[in-house]
């Protein structure tokens, strides 16, 4: 297998951190391990918050990188946490919320990528999926 890159675009959605929500439910619920990277500490700490209450009957166990849980199916750490650890080597799914593009170190994983109704991120997405291309990495579309 080899590394597969997988767009999501949740422009038309009330609430982004629902939608990415949704996503990370969508892979954890089919027995997936998650990692998701931002720059954003917001990002991570609305993620860390609404994942236990996005929807009404159930929730997404998950943890950060400061409070690491090896047996954990959904890690959020910041992108600047990746750099000097091996935490990710377990996880099949990472989700890339971050402005670069993925890191393809490991060839056997799916990447997320996701588009919001945000226009300089709307515009790095589409950078991000020329480089992709140009990389030829295999490219997926995805909905929630």
């Amino acid at each position: 297998m080899s590394s597969r890159v997988h767009f999501y675009n949740i422009e038309n959605t009330p609430n982004s951190i629902k939608s990415i929500c949704k996503i990370i439910n969508k892979y954890y619920k089919k027995g997936h391990k998650i990692a998701v990277i931002s720059d954003n500490d917001e990002v991570i700490c609305s993620l860390d918050k609404d994942l236990w209450t996005f929807e009404q009957i159930s929730f997404v166990p998950h943890c950060r990188i400061d409070n690491f849980d090896p047996d954990s199916s959904v890690l959020l750490l910041m992108k600047n946490q990746t750099d000097d650890n091996n935490y990710l080597r377990n996880f099949d799914v990472i989700m890339n919320l971050s402005d670069d593009l993925c890191d393809f170190e490991d060839k056997n994983k799916l990447y997320l990528e996701v588009v919001t109704s945000n226009d300089k991120q709307k515009d790095r997405a589409r950078e991000k999926y020329k480089q992709y291309k140009n990389l030829r990495v295999k490219l997926g579309y995805e909905s929630i």
